[in-house]
C-alpha cells in the first residue's frame, strides 16, 4: 500500500485519521468506536493488528471514545502529550503510553514526529508534524487561535489537515445555549471558517499540495458554506472537506 492520509471520521462526535507510510500504519485519535476502525481500514486491505503507532492528540471523548477495545486489537507506540501521561495511565492501566514532550522531534521509524500544542480547554492538547520520507503533514485541530507556534510547525507541509469548526453567524443565531456558545467562539475553544481562511493564507507556501478542512459541527457549520469560502479565496489550492461519517481521502 502506497503512502495515504484519510479521515476515517471527523465532527464533534468523532475523530480518527488513518495514514500510511512504508511500514508504518498510523492513527491521529481514536474518537470512535473500534468496530468503525476496523470496517474503515478492511477497505485499504488493513486490520487494527496493523496499526503500530497512535498520536492522540488530547483527551476529550470525541478524540479517545475507541481507544480502549482498540488497544485490544493492537499493541502500537500511543504518544500523547507529556502532561497527560498520568491521566492516560490511570485509565488504562493494561496500555502503556509514551509521553512526548511539546515542540521537540521523535523519531519513530524512519519518521519524525512533532507535537505542539494548540490553544484549547482540554488538560492539554497538540497538534501534529509528521515528517517522512514521502510527505510532510501538519494536522491542527481543536483551537480557539492559532499560536505562533502552530504556525511555525504547519508552515512548510506537503499537506495540511486543519479545523474549520463553526460558522460565526450559525452558532450565534442557533440553538445552542449562551454559556457554549461563549465557550466555543473562545480564544479555547473551535476555530471558525474565517479564522481558518486566515490561518491557510497565513502558512500557505508553493509546495501546499491540498488542505483537508476538519471537525465540522454538525449544528453550526455547513459543508456547502465552508467549500463556497474557501474555493472563493483560494482558487487554485486544493481541498476536500472531511465528513462525519464517510472516509474522506486527503491523499
Amino acid at each position: 500500500m502506497s503512502s495515504t492520509f484519510v479521515s476515517l471520521s471527523s465532527s464533534s462526535s468523532g475523530n480518527c485519521f488513518l495514514w500510511r507510510s512504508g511500514s508504518i500504519c498510523g492513527l491521529i485519535d481514536a474518537g470512535i468506536s473500534a468496530k468503525r476502525v476496523e470496517i474503515a481500514m478492511d477497505q485499504f486491505g488493513l486490520k487494527p493488528c496493523d496499526i503500530n503507532l497512535i498520536m492522540i492528540t488530547h483527551e476529550h471523548s470525541d478524540h479517545i471514545a475507541g481507544l480502549k477495545v482498540l488497544l485490544k486489537r493492537c499493541s502500537p507506540l500511543v504518544l500523547v502529550p507529556e502532561s497527560l501521561t498520568g491521566f492516560f495511565a490511570s485509565e488504562y492501566p493494561d496500555s502503556s503510553f509514551h509521553g512526548l514532550p511539546a515542540h521537540e522531534g521523535f523519531s519513530f521509524e524512519n519518521l519524525t514526529i512533532t507535537g505542539f500544542r494548540n490553544h484549547h480547554d482540554a488538560k492539554a492538547c497538540y497538534g501534529y508534524r509528521l515528517d517522512t520520507p514521502d510527505f510532510s503533514l501538519g494536522h491542527a485541530t481543536d483551537m480557539g487561535k492559532p499560536a505562533v507556534h502552530t504556525r511555525h510547525f504547519l508552515k512548510g507541509t506537503d499537506y495540511l489537515v486543519v479545523e474549520s469548526n463553526y460558522d460565526r453567524k450559525m452558532l450565534l443565531t442557533g440553538s445552542y445555549p449562551y454559556y457554549l456558545k461563549r465557550r466555543i467562539a473562545s480564544a479555547l475553544g473551535h476555530l471558525d471558517n474565517d479564522l481558518t481562511l486566515r490561518l491557510v493564507e497565513e502558512i500557505r507556501h508553493q509546495g501546499l499540495k491540498r488542505v483537508m478542512l476538519a471537525h465540522l459541527s454538525q449544528e453550526n457549520n455547513d459543508p456547502k458554506i465552508v467549500s463556497g469560502k474557501f474555493s472563493s479565496r483560494f482558487a487554485d489550492l486544493p481541498f476536500t472537506i472531511a465528513s462525519r461519517n464517510e472516509i474522506t481521502v486527503l491523499f
